[in-house]
């Protein structure tokens, strides 16, 4: 089952691609998150929300936090970390678009002060907030979209999981620490090439191969070595690369994704 990718999907065909989405969004909005009182109001003409945040006392409401941002402001939160007593604020933004992008803007309150001290963008796809270790706090749950209209469609386009937690105000991937979860999710993946096991490749590595089913095998390899990466076994992604695509375009599909700055990345 194609559970990740289709979260992702449906996600933004529910909330994004709905006729007049931004008009309805583009409310002013105030959330509580005791004692504060976070005030969105919109330009509509730029596009643009102001965010402001109070502190409630006896005699009046102070402003501590005042700042304009060029986005739409979906959601504002409290979360608090496994390993960080401090809570946060999580302010969910979205730029506009067919289904870019998201960003989670990451805050937290000091001595009356309101800090942003970090960001976590998430391009095409939405998160959800989960208890993955089961010690009482929840991960930040996503997907990730760095082949998002790579090799085909944005439909077609498979996500790997990605799970943040925050750490001393910085956002942090511990994908790595859920390693039998991200196992299922390469099953899966792997289960769907065996609908592609005699797909079609072009007859040169100048022929492109996007929305055919030689593009689809690719967005399924790539997240499969994406899974793999995310869990310090690189190699076993590529082993299956090698032994399962066997179009002219293999050299260049391979060394396009070992140029990906992810896989640059040591987990």
């Amino acid at each position: 089952m194609r559970i990740n990718k289709l979260i992702s999907v449906l996600t933004f065909i529910l909330l994004f691609g709905m006729s007049g989405y931004s008009q309805v969004l583009q409310k002013d909005t105030t959330y509580h998150v005791i004692p504060y009182s976070f005030i969105v109001k919109y330009d509509t003409s730029r596009y643009e929300a102001l965010l402001t945040i109070k502190k409630s006392y006896s005699i009046e409401d102070r402003i501590i936090f005042e700042r304009i941002f060029e986005s739409e402001i979906i959601d504002i939160k409290p979360y608090k970390p496994s390993k960080d007593e401090r809570e946060y604020i999580l302010i969910d933004t979205y730029t506009g678009g067919a289904h870019c992008c998201i960003s989670v803007l990451i805050g937290y309150f000091e001595n009356d002060k309101f800090k942003i001290s970090d960001d976590i963008y998430l391009g095409n796809t939405w998160y959800h907030l989960e208890d993955f270790n089961k010690d009482g706090r929840d991960e930040i749950v996503t997907n990730n979209d760095m082949f998002a209209y790579a090799f085909t469609n944005y439909a077609e386009t498979r996500f790997p999981l990605l799970v943040y937690t925050i750490e001393d105000g910085a956002a942090k991937d511990i994908t790595k620490i859920f390693r039998n979860r991200v196992l299922e999710i390469i099953d899966e993946f792997k289960g769907e090439l065996e609908d592609y096991r005699n797909f079609e490749c072009p007859k040169t590595a100048d022929e492109g191969t996007f929305n055919t089913d030689a593009g689809s095998v690719k967005t399924i390899l790539a997240a499969i070595a994406a899974s793999y990466h995310s869990i310090g076994e690189t190699e076993k992604g590529f082993d299956l690369i090698n032994k399962f695509y066997k179009c002219p375009d293999k050299d260049e599909f391979v060394k396009g994704l070992k140029d990906y700055e992810y896989f640059k990345i040591k987990f």
